[in-house]
């Protein structure tokens, strides 16, 4: 009997010590399944967008707890644990964010620490060909400018000199901030251009009308050869890309506007050749006063590498391609069969 309640008596403070080992499992397999369920798994969602400010010199505590207040975390502490133990004391970055869709503890973590803030810049592609009015809708469109006409009507003397390209604009850009931006641009991607003894002018001009006409480097550098036989010969160029520029500038001078479609108005018709515009080259001889869109630097190659050929006439299928002819009756015989 003694040697039984010796074991017993022995036995106790074993069990004592495994329920407290186990009791602390349990709280360290709890304590983990509920940092885990608010870190990873437990989310917020946001119909409309969110915007939060962290001003420079905010500590990493002051700027979970707002984010717990403001209803983007579920539990700021949490945050705080799981942020000090996988990153470092000062990876969150000051600056304007923006929280939308579902996100959990970690995704509103990840985004700080990584400084996915709120860019005050604008980014706008100007594809190769786009005129002045057109490139005036993309920044309306982006909410870069309050109306077109603000930026057309200081435009039109650098159409051809605003370079088609990727840019990134402030918010607060103005009109000229965006000017000088494009047209430094240009000077920067045409500076070891060599014009040969045309005019840098006639050459751009040039550049903008191959843009418009012909879609491939070496088809453009054929029609450069034939634009600069008919200016030789004082032939009319009597190119379609003027004539609806001529159209897109009346409008725009009208009020009347246009979208952004490459040409605005197409195909030409008889009564549009008659259109009393000096951008006309049915009407008027030589090339227009001016380009009639921002020739991309292939296009400016083409103009000033032209070829040489015997070809007259040229035009352009439905499906993009380029067919030239020699002769006038050659160009109406391919009219009849390509443009049915």
């Amino acid at each position: 009997m003694n040697i039984l309640k010796t074991i017993q008596n022995r036995l106790k403070p074993n069990r004592i010590i495994m329920l407290i080992f186990l009791s602390f499992t349990l709280l360290i397999a709890g304590g983990s399944l509920y940092l885990h369920y608010n870190i990873f798994i437990a989310s917020r969602s946001f119909k409309e967008d969110i915007l939060f400010t962290i001003n420079p010199g905010t500590t990493a505590r002051d700027v979970l707890t707002s984010l717990e207040t403001d209803d983007i975390i579920s539990n700021g502490r949490v945050a705080e644990l799981y942020y000090r133990l996988k990153h470092n004391r000062d990876s969150i970055k000051a600056g304007d964010y923006v929280f939308s869709g579902t996100l959990t503890t970690k995704d509103v973590i990840v985004k700080l620490v990584f400084g996915e803030v709120l860019s005050s810049e604008v980014k706008i592609v100007v594809p190769e060909g786009y005129n002045v009015f057109q490139i005036a809708n993309l920044l309306e469109n982006k909410e870069l400018i309050e109306e077109t006409k603000e930026f057309t009507e200081s435009s039109q003397a650098l159409e051809g000199y605003l370079f088609p390209d990727t840019y990134q604009f402030e918010k607060d850009s103005s009109v000229k901030d965006i000017q000088e931006k494009m047209i430094e641009n240009f000077y920067k991607k045409t500076e070891n251009t060599n014009y040969g003894l045309e005019s840098k002018e006639d050459i751009i001009v040039l550049a903008s009308l191959l843009e418009k006409e012909v879609a491939t480097h070496y088809d453009r550098q054929i029609v450069a050869g034939i634009i600069r036989k008919r200016l030789n010969s004082g032939m009319a160029l009597q190119i379609d890309a003027t004539v609806l520029y001529a159209h897109t500038f009346r409008k725009n001078e009208a009020g009347i506007g246009m979208g952004v479609e490459p040409n605005g108005h197409n195909p030409v018709s008889l009564d549009d050749l008659s259109l009393d515009s000096s951008y006309n080259t049915y009407k008027y001889r030589g090339l227009p006063p001016g380009p009639i869109c921002n020739p991309g630097i292939k296009a400016i190659s083409a103009a000033i590498n032209p070829i040489k050929t015997d070809y007259w006439y040229y035009l352009n299928t439905k499906d993009g391609a380029t067919v030239f002819s020699e002769t006038y009756d050659e160009h109406l015989t391919n009219k009849a069969k390509y443009l049915k």
